[in-house]
């Protein structure tokens, strides 16, 4: 009281002053669940700071009484931390202007009705760090969704059909090979591990390529004729499935924290980790296409095939149904991300509208 009787005597009407009270109040405040008795305790002071508030409309002073305002809007609000119904606010506001308006006068009661106003826009602005941190993740995905989600399947129907491309080449090209000679095979994959290297930079991508040589240069072959019957394993298939799963996991983790100079010249280099698409259709196209070479070289060796002509075949036809799929698929979801697109421009209105009433004096 003495404080406040010092500043009014002074008439101290600064927007640190505004400040200062303002906050002291609201830390001083202590809302008890349903019962308005501490509410009216601070209507003098919410009204006094309302006075010096006439001649301090100050980003600080306007924080301040939002804080004052949601301190007292926390009576019976439940968990803190949490924004009210904007009607539940509503009628502790009105109860709080009626308090003020009992114990000042109807003069002051405006004027805390006018702070309160200004109050609730802050708050519609300046809302707990949990439920900015939901917000933003909710839009986020949201974008996601929206911006790329069709594109990016669109982009690997693409990359599929020339991975059926690719498949049909091998088959016809190197199907007629029956068992292909390990060391060239080696050869081939360290040298196109190198050129990757000098062309991306990414250690890698020349790794998987390295990797995939070995498998495919691995005699895996399974129940030899006469000898044993098909269903039984041989050491070497189980050392090349370990290899190529083992080698196709370490490339899946290093390659997330691994930066590439040409994704960094396409893309953006700040842009989220989510939000690298270049990245994720890349992890993607190359963990099916593991997949396909994994599997083809166990069932080549099964069936005492050449490994490119079942590799090949393989490739085609997955790359065919993929790529229909992925058509497919982003055809339907379209009219989902037009209606997501249309509630984030509502969420976007919504804001703007926050923004010019916490920003409006009257």
């Amino acid at each position: 009281e003495r404080g406040w009787q010092w500043i009014l005597g002074n008439r101290v009407r600064t927007s640190d002053a505004a400040t200062v009270i303002l906050r002291s109040a609201a830390a001083s405040f202590d809302p008890v669940e349903g019962d308005f008795r501490r509410l009216r305790q601070r209507a003098v002071a919410l009204a006094n700071a309302g006075l010096i508030l006439q001649g301090a409309y100050s980003v600080e002073a306007r924080l301040a009484a939002c804080t004052l305002a949601y301190r007292a809007a926390e009576m019976g609000a439940g968990p803190r931390g949490t924004i009210l119904d904007p009607r539940r606010f509503e009628g502790i506001r009105s109860s709080f202007v009626q308090a003020v308006s009992e114990e000042v006068g109807a003069e002051a009661g405006q004027e805390a009705n006018r702070t309160l106003l200004r109050a609730e826009g802050w708050l519609r602005l300046i809302k707990p760090s949990a439920e900015i941190e939901a917000e933003r993740d909710r839009i986020a995905n949201a974008t996601v969704l929206t911006a790329m989600l069709p594109s990016s399947l669109l982009k690997c129907a693409l990359v599929f059909f020339l991975l059926a491309g690719v498949g049909w080449f091998l088959r016809w090209s190197l199907g007629g090979i029956p068992h292909p000679d390990p060391r060239a095979l080696l050869v081939a994959a360290a040298v196109g591990a190198g050129a990757i290297y000098w062309a991306t930079g990414l250690v890698s991508l020349g790794l998987w390529v390295v990797l995939l040589g070995v498998v495919l240069a691995l005699p895996i072959e399974v129940g030899k004729p006469n000898v044993r019957p098909p269903q039984q394993w041989e050491r070497s298939s189980l050392l090349g499935v370990g290899c190529g799963g083992f080698g196709l996991l370490a490339w899946y983790f290093v390659s997330a924290s691994v930066p590439s100079r040409l994704l960094l010249h396409l893309y953006d280099p700040d842009s989220p980790p989510w939000l690298d698409e270049s990245r994720n259709l890349l992890i993607v196209a190359l963990v099916v296409l593991s997949l396909v070479v994994l599997v083809s070289r166990v069932i080549a060796g099964r069936r005492h095939q050449a490994p490119f002509a079942v590799l090949g075949y393989h490739l085609a036809w997955l790359g065919v149904w993929l790529g229909i799929a992925g058509i497919v698929v982003a055809a339907l979801i379209t009219p989902v991300t037009i209606k997501v697109e249309q509630g984030l421009i509502e969420v976007g209105k919504s804001w703007a509208q926050d923004e010019q009433r916490a920003f409006r004096i009257d």
